[in-house]
Order: structure tokens, then C-alpha cells, then sequence
């Protein structure tokens, strides 16, 4: 204040409901390699029991507000960790996701693939993207909602350049909106779109 003294403020006011949040990791959406341990620093706005879980499967427990703790990815695939607070009649979660890829296949392209999007059939495309020195690539859009997925990672040629994938069952009455995702930071459209 004016005078020198501090001033108090209610983070959290008089009769607020329970609140949870995930201090570490700050990023909700993760992509790390299996075995891989993963910080995880939680708290609760009110003294609560608490419980960590990856894929529904339980990790540890505190009571208190906070939660230090940690996670060892798992197997490939999406994880969903969530932090959980009970506090008698209230409960809240907070959640973030992990990704784990499989081992990167490595296929050339069909002789005759170009780069960018090719339509093989009304409900089926290729992708094929240029991006040497990558470690993995992903196909994300509507056929994966957006989110990073096991069946989209695509494969890498031989000589490490390319990337490609054939995406199917598609609706063949609409378009297609997707992008790449670049060793699970770089989101980028087809360069040639």
C-alpha cells in the first residue's frame, strides 16, 4: 500500500468451491518417449484427499493441498494423467495428456508418390511430406479430431526424408482439413496447400 504495508488478497474467496490445477507440467499436451519420468507438482485450493492416476490406473495419494509426485511414461499411446481432490462433498480433477509413438516405421513411398496430398479413392488419401532431420511426424484433423494418435503416425523413407502416410475410411462426402505435427511442437499446414 501507499504506507508500505502489504496487501492481502483472497485468491481464492470465502466459500469457494474446491479447485485443482497442475503446477508441473505447465504444457497440457505432452509427447515423451516410454520411460521417460514426467514432474508432476499439484495442488488444490482447499485440504482434500488427493490421488494422481495415469490411464485410470493409480500412482500415489497425499492429503493435504499439494501433490509432488512423478510419472514414468508408459507404453506407446495417448495417456491421460489426472489429479484428483476430494474434499467430503466437493470434488474436482485436473488433467493433462501424455503421447507415447511407437517406433518410427521406416517404408519408402509407392513408386510415383508426390509430395503433399494425393486422393487415392473418394474416402482415402496420402500424405507425403519433405522434412529430413525430424525424429517423428504425425497426420492430425478432422479424421483424428485434432488430436495426436497412434494409427496417423506416419512412416518415414529410407534415405530419411520423407514422410508419408494412406489415411482411409474417410467421408467421402466432405473435406478433409489436416496439418502435420513435427516431433510433437511444430504444427504446420501441407506446404504445398
Amino acid at each position: 500500500a501507499s504506507d508500505g504495508s502489504d496487501i492481502f488478497y483472497d485468491v481464492y474467496p470465502a466459500g469457494a468451491t474446491l479447485q485443482t490445477k497442475f503446477l508441473q507440467p505447465t504444457e497440457k499436451n505432452l509427447l515423451v518417449n516410454t520411460g521417460t519420468g514426467i514432474l508432476v507438482q499439484a495442488a488444490a485450493s482447499k485440504s482434500s484427499a488427493m490421488r494422481l492416476l495415469d490411464n485410470g490406473t493409480q500412482l500415489s495419494t497425499a492429503n493435504g493441498a499439494t501433490l509432488n509426485s512423478s510419472v514414468t511414461a508408459g507404453a506407446a499411446g495417448l495417456h491421460t494423467v489426472q489429479f484428483i481432490a476430494d474434499a467430503g462433498a466437493e470434488k474436482d480433477t485436473a488433467e493433462f495428456t501424455y503421447f507415447v509413438p511407437s517406433p518410427v516405421v521406416t517404408e519408402n513411398p509407392p513408386a510415383g508418390a508426390v509430395l503433399g496430398i494425393t486422393v487415392l479413392s473418394p474416402s482415402s488419401i496420402r500424405l507425403m511430406l519433405y522434412a529430413p532431420k525430424k525424429k517423428i511426424v504425425h497426420a492430425i484433423g478432422d479424421f483424428s479430431n485434432w488430436q495426436i494418435q497412434s494409427n496417423y503416425q506416419m512412416k518415414r523413407s529410407a534415405d530419411g526424408n520423407t514422410w508419408w502416410l494412406d489415411i482411409t475410411g474417410l467421408p467421402s462426402d466432405q473435406a478433409i482439413r489436416f496439418q502435420y505435427l513435427v516431433d510433437g511442437t511444430l504444427r504446420i499446414a501441407d506446404p504445398l496447400s
